[in-house]
């Protein structure tokens, strides 16, 4: 299946290829985003690709598709959503020095400037029964009742699909509800005063309870994972082999990660109550949707080893 339309980078990468392919459902080709991102070439580019581990970007955010009428491999696509998750955890110099402005320009796509969307201009011109159709030249094939009924199946399939999953969900917070309730009551059975006497094991508690509570039951989980539940740096760097943060490092890692995330959201970090330094300080909060933003921030800063990425 050829490609009729490409997505341009061209106010970012000059004296190189700037168009990234994508798919006529709008999704991109991810080799060439990577080929565009960091510089490489096309072997160098997929490379890059699949040492991505699911601890940086998540697999199941690709989508994988056969393109090619002869076979052989399927062709990797991502979400335009994902693309910016993707983008900041591209290993490479030249994505480092230019992840915002590359994420600059898919928010402009998703805010709705869909001047970036190159069209071939060969698809005006082509007198083929695809290209026909998409200019809306050939007839449609389905009858009214037919195409009726076919909406009508795939919508009550959808419902049925949806219901099941959240009151899977559903089922799932109800029984970590009642587990913590219990670890709760064994505690206040063992030492009565601990929610007074022990602030930073309550502040833990309440963390806990507080991602429970806040995800709706309808928000998608990747691989066990909701993308909601809590993550802290501290946390993720000894979960990828890095040693425990100094102070300083701490900071310039808070530092950097409030700066991405503002660059990516166009907003500042969310932020909760933490025990810190002995006393009880407001810090930013992260989850694992920002994931992928937080490891390419503590592999920026040498924090954890490169080849993570």
């Amino acid at each position: 299946m050829a490609c009729s339309k490409f997505f341009s980078f061209a106010e970012v990468v000059q004296g190189r290829p700037a168009d990234v392919r994508i798919t006529d459902d709008g999704l991109l080709y991810v080799v060439d985003l990577s080929m565009v991102v960091t510089g490489k070439n096309r072997d160098d580019a997929g490379k890059a690709i699949r040492n991505l581990s699911d601890e940086v970007f998540q697999s199941a955010k690709f989508t994988d598709r056969q393109i090619s009428s002869h076979g052989g491999h399927k062709t990797k696509l991502v979400s335009f959503e994902n693309a910016i998750e993707l983008i900041m955890v591209l290993p490479g110099k030249v994505a480092k020095e230019t992840r915002a402005k590359f994420a600059s320009i898919i928010r402009r796509y998703l805010a709705g400037d869909h001047s970036l969307i190159v069209e071939i201009k060969a698809n005006a011109e082509s007198d083929s029964p695809i290209a026909k159709l998409a200019r809306g030249e050939a007839p449609i094939t389905e009858d009214p009742d037919s195409r009726r009924k076919r909406l009508k199946r795939e919508d009550l399939e959808l419902i049925r699909m949806e219901e099941e999953i959240i009151e899977k969900r559903a089922s799932t917070k109800r029984l970590q509800i009642q587990n913590v309730q219990s670890f709760m009551d064994l505690m206040t059975d063992i030492r009565p005063d601990w929610k007074q006497t022990d602030a930073r094991f309550r502040l833990q508690t309440e963390d806990i309870i507080k991602n429970i509570m806040v995800t709706p039951v309808g928000l998608a989980l990747t691989d066990g994972k909701c993308d909601s539940a809590s993550l802290s740096i501290s946390q993720l760097v000894l979960e990828l082999g890095g040693k425990p943060l100094k102070h300083a490092d701490a900071c310039r890692a808070g530092a950097l990660a409030a700066k991405r995330y503002r660059e990516v959201h166009d907003a500042d970090p969310p932020k909760h109550a933490q025990w810190v330094d002995g006393a009880e300080r407001s810090v930013n909060s992260y989850t694992e949707a920002d994931r992928g933003l937080l490891t390419a921030v503590l592999a920026d800063l040498d924090l954890v080893q490169a080849r993570r990425i």
